[in-house]
């Protein structure tokens, strides 16, 4: 990236164009962060002139449309963005960053710093997008004409107040609530953008119920809409099945398959709740909300456009979440079906803890609003005996043997009995440490062996 600068700072002084830091650059300057992108506006040379004096010291990908070049130095990865003032584009061939600042989304992404004056002082803010940094608020720059051109718009106002952890300004709130419909306007492409951003945040169930609030939530997620109020039995659960999922999904490590199902692993409970009552006492069920919140889920993910690796792995989460381990009724047999299920190997076997199954259901337990244990007693004996499973399963007896006591009586004119289990039991303990010795030929050779020491 240091060579990148260098050469806009030769652009500056070759050219006398104005080049400066903005969007994402300045605001994280500001905040002490490190910044996903570098950001750059020049002022004073046209897209033409710019994308001609980078081509000859860098790669240069030009994107027209968004008047935008990206600009790397050959051989590394760091890519620099770079725009013009927005508003030279069409009126002013000079432009300004007054024009520009006002033309862009949020005051926070709306700052200039001198490229070669990186210091707060020299800071230039037209949209007091300081004073919403220092009060963590996202506030947008006249967000009705802007959201009507690119609904988009709203959804990433969350998005960024997710990836920040900063608030929505009330009147931005407002807004969207008004305008919230005009999202049905958007590309599922950018939907999920934006929805990824807010899941991998650090706490997807602020902003997750903040879509909710702001009216969005029923348009680009009408199944994880209809969760909210719907309540669960009391006895075990806290919180109704909105709230149980969106904390779900926050005790979850950032992992996009991890949260997804976190997020939908109730999803089939709105349309599988059924109330009954038995003996006087009502009941609320949810039968088989597995299988349909699976069907659900795989609906979603497509709908949006997710990889198709990632819909098989949501779903095979969503469809396995709910088991009921039982030690007096689960037999050996239960668990070995159990691990063929949920195709638990070998090698995964010393870190249970850690498959994404198991995670996800400590998630779900944590989120019921009651336990005072992230891992229950009964889900630690499952992992034991899952362990045993394969431990018995390595365990070589007699009947793995290569040769049977017969073939001993044959081979060295035995006759039944001790001395014929004595050389099976020294067998076995050799195989047991080395299975490649269990061959008919090498047993035979390692029984003369033993009765040959047997005799001195």
């Amino acid at each position: 990236m240091k060579k990148a600068i260098m050469t806009l700072l030769r652009l500056r002084k070759e050219t006398g164009a104005e080049v400066y830091y903005t969007g994402g650059s300045v605001r994280d300057l500001l905040r002490k962060k490190k910044s996903r992108n570098t950001d750059i506006l020049i002022r004073g040379l046209s897209f033409t002139k710019i994308s001609e004096f980078l081509q000859k010291y860098g790669k240069v990908t030009e994107i027209l449309e968004d008047h935008l070049i990206l600009f790397s130095i050959n051989g590394n990865n760091d890519t620099v963005r770079i725009t013009i003032p927005r508003r030279a584009r069409i009126f002013d061939p000079s432009g300004n960053l007054y024009s520009d600042a006002h033309s862009r989304d949020f005051t926070i992404n709306s700052m200039y710093l001198p490229i070669h004056k990186r210091t707060k002082r020299n800071l230039i803010d037209h949209v007091n997008g300081l004073d919403d940094i220092q009060l963590k608020q996202i506030r947008a720059i006249n967000a009705p004409a802007k959201f009507r051109i690119s609904p988009v718009r709203m959804l990433r106002a969350i998005s960024l107040a997710a990836r920040l952890n900063y608030k929505i300004e009330t009147s931005l709130l407002n807004t969207i609530k008004t305008m919230a419909r005009m999202v049905i306007k958007v590309d599922p492409e950018e939907i999920k953008r934006e929805l990824v951003e807010i899941l991998l945040s650090k706490k997807p169930s602020k902003y997750i119920s903040l879509l909710h609030e702001a009216r969005l939530l029923q348009f680009i997620l009408p199944e994880l809409e209809a969760c909210y109020g719907i309540f669960q039995n009391r006895k075990y659960h806290k919180y109704d099945v909105f709230t149980h999922c969106t904390t779900s999904c926050d005790n979850v490590e950032p992992d996009l398959v991890l949260r997804l199902a976190a997020l939908f692993h109730d999803i089939g409970k709105p349309p599988t709740r059924n109330y009954t009552t038995i003996g006087g006492k009502g009941k609320m069920t949810f039968y088989n909300h597995e299988i349909v919140g699976t069907k659900l889920t795989k609906k979603i993910l497509k709908r949006l456009h997710f990889d198709k690796t990632v819909i098989v792995q949501v779903c095979k989460l969503v469809y396995l979440h709910m088991y009921y381990y039982e030690s007096s009724k689960w037999t050996d047999s239960a668990i070995k079906r159990f691990v063929q299920r949920t195709k638990i190997t070998e090698n995964q076997v010393p870190y249970l803890d850690k498959l994404p199954l198991f995670k996800l259901r400590r998630a779900d337990r944590i989120a019921n609003g009651y336990s005072t244990h992230e891992v229950s007693l009964k889900q630690l004996e499952l992992q034991e005996r899952i362990k045993t499973l394969f431990e018995n399963e390595k365990r070589v007896t007699a009947k793995d043997l290569a040769i049977n006591g017969t073939d001993l009586m044959v081979e060295f004119n035995l006759k039944e009995g001790p001395t014929v289990g004595h050389i099976l039991k020294h067998l076995l303990q050799l195989i047991t440490n080395d299975l490649g010795l269990n061959k008919k030929e090498k047993l035979l050779e390692l029984a003369s062996e033993y009765l040959s020491s047997a005799l001195k």
